[in-house]
């Protein structure tokens, strides 16, 4: 039950923040101040790969 709570309130505060444009917002914010090119492959593309790579270790 506690999962199923915290997964319910995690998903209404996306909800929440995607309705406002709040998450458009933050990520124009983020892509405007992070624009150079050589910080886009460091900052913005490093989690995606990093991300991946995790996954793809654990199957």
């Amino acid at each position: 039950m506690a999962i199923i709570a915290f997964l319910l309130i995690v998903g209404g505060t996306f909800h929440i923040l995607g309705q406002g444009g709040i998450i458009s917002y933050m990520l124009k914010k983020i892509v405007w101040r992070y624009r150079e090119p050589v910080v886009h492959i460091a900052v913005l593309y490093h989690p995606v790969f990093y991300g991946a790579g995790g996954t793809g270790g654990q199957l």
